[in-house]
C-alpha cells in the first residue's frame, strides 16, 4: 500500500502539526521543523521587543551586539559537554552572566553600553504582560534575535490580519489585548492542539525537530508543546511510540548556525535511503518498517564538503561524547537521558490560553 508523507519547516512545520491535529487521515507520517506551535505568542514577543528598541534608541541592539553576546555566551558554556566545538550543546545548563559584557570606562568596542545591556537582559527574560505576569519562558542562553525595527511581516499580521487597517499604528500595540485579538481573529494560526488521538490511532508517526539556537521560532515553545502532548496522550513513554522530538544544538531557524544543521529535512541536503542521516527516510522506516528513530546524524557542510557530524537524540535524551572517538564524528556520541531536559519538560507552562 502506498504511504503519504508531509515535511516542512517554519510555516511548513506548523502546517505539518496542523495535518496531525486537524486532518489525521491525510498523511501516514509528518515532519515538523521549528514549527512555532503557538505562533501568535511568538509574534507578540518579536513585535513587542522590536518596539522596545524603536522606543529606546540608545538601547537598540545591532547585529554586531547580538554576535558579541552569542560569541561570549558560547565561549563561556561551550566546553560544558566535554567538547569544545563552538556550540552550546545544552543551553539549559549555561549560566552566562551578561554583566560581563558591560563596557568599562573608556571602552568603546567589544562591549555593551548600559542601555544596551539593559535591553539585552529585558529581551532574554520572560516577556511580561501589563500586570507583570510572565507570558513566556524567555530565551535560552546564547540565543540571538533579529535586530532592527519591527519587520513588515509582523506589522502586517495585526494591521492586515487582525484589524484590517493598512494604517494601523504599531505604537498602539498592547501585549495581552493584541494576543487575544489575534487568537480570536485567526484561531487556526495556532498549532498547539494536543488532542491527536485520531492520528495516533491510525498509526501515524511524527518527527519534530528544533534548533536550540533558533532566533525566530524559539526552542522553548516547541519543547513546551511536546511536553503538553505527552501529558495529554498517556505520558512520554506512550507518546514516544508515535511522536518524537529531536533538538539540534547550535542550529538556527530550520538550518544554519554553528552546529550541524543538515539532516535531510525541508531545504536540506539529503541522503536518500539512509534513515540514520536523512530524517525523511527515518520517518519512512518508522511508518513502513516499524523502526522508530533512536538517533539521527546531522551534518555540517562547509562549501559543499562535510566538516563534521553530530548525533541528535530523541528528547529528553542528549548526545554525550564517549571520551575516546574523534569529536567531529557522530559515531563518538551516545544518547543518554539528560535530567535537565526532563526537569524542563515538567515545568509549568506559563501561557495556555
Amino acid at each position: 500500500m502506498d504511504k503519504s508523507y508531509f515535511t516542512g519547516c517554519s510555516g511548513g512545520g506548523r502546517q505539518a502539526l496542523k495535518q496531525m491535529q486537524n486532518y489525521p487521515g491525510d498523511y501516514d507520517g509528518v515532519i515538523a521543523g521549528a514549527p512555532g506551535p503557538y505562533m501568535p505568542l511568538q509574534s507578540v514577543r518579536m513585535l513587542w521587543f522590536a518596539l522596545q528598541q524603536k522606543w529606546t534608541p540608545a538601547g537598540a541592539l545591532s547585529d554586531t551586539d547580538w554576535a558579541l553576546y552569542e560569541s561570549k555566551a558560547t565561549a563561556a558554556c561551550d566546553s560544558q559537554d566535554g567538547v569544545k566545538d563552538g556550540v552550546i550543546s545544552n543551553p539549559l545548563a549555561c549560566k552566562f552572566k551578561t554583566a560581563t559584557l558591560l563596557c568599562k570606562p573608556g571602552q568603546t568596542e567589544g562591549c555593551l553600553t548600559a542601555p544596551k545591556l539593559k535591553m539585552l537582559d529585558l529581551i532574554r527574560a520572560p516577556m511580561r504582560d501589563e500586570a507583570g505576569r510572565a507570558m513566556d519562558g524567555g530565551l535560552f542562553a546564547g540565543v540571538r534575535t533579529r535586530p532592527g525595527p519591527p519587520s513588515p511581516l509582523l506589522r502586517a499580521m495585526w494591521a492586515d490580519g487582525v484589524y484590517d487597517d493598512a494604517n494601523w499604528n504599531e505604537d498602539s500595540f498592547q501585549r495581552s489585548r493584541d494576543l487575544l485579538a489575534a487568537n480570536r481573529k485567526m484561531p487556526e494560526l495556532r498549532a498547539d492542539k494536543v488532542a491527536i488521538a485520531p492520528f495516533i490511532k491510525t498509526g501515524g508517526k511524527a518527527i519534530l525537530y528544533q534548533g536550540w539556537a533558533d532566533p525566530s521560532t524559539n526552542a522553548g515553545p516547541t519543547i513546551d508543546y511536546y511536553a503538553a502532548l505527552a501529558r495529554a496522550n498517556g505520558g512520554l513513554e506512550r507518546l514516544d511510540d508515535s511522536v518524537r522530538l529531536f533538538m539540534a544544538p547550535g542550529m538556527y531557524h530550520c538550518a544554519r548556525g554553528p552546529g550541524a544543521d543538515q539532516l535531510g529535512a525541508s531545504g536540506h541536503s539529503s541522503w536518500p535511503g539512509d534513515p540514520s542521516r536523512d530524517v525523511l527516510w527515518s520517518l519512512i522506516h518508522w511508518v513502513e518498517k516499524g523502526q522508530a528513530p533512536e538517533r539521527l546524524t546531522a551534518t555540517k557542510l562547509v562549501e559543499g564538503k562535510e566538516a563534521f557530524t553530530r548525533t541528535l537524540c530523541p528528547y529528553p535524551q542528549a548526545a554525550r561524547w564517549d571520551g575516546k572517538g574523534p569529536v567531529e564524528a557522530a559515531s563518538s556520541y551516545r544518547c543518554v537521558v539528560d535530567p535537565a531536559l526532563v526537569k524542563y519538560m515538567g515545568r509549568k507552562t506559563l501561557v495556555g490560553s
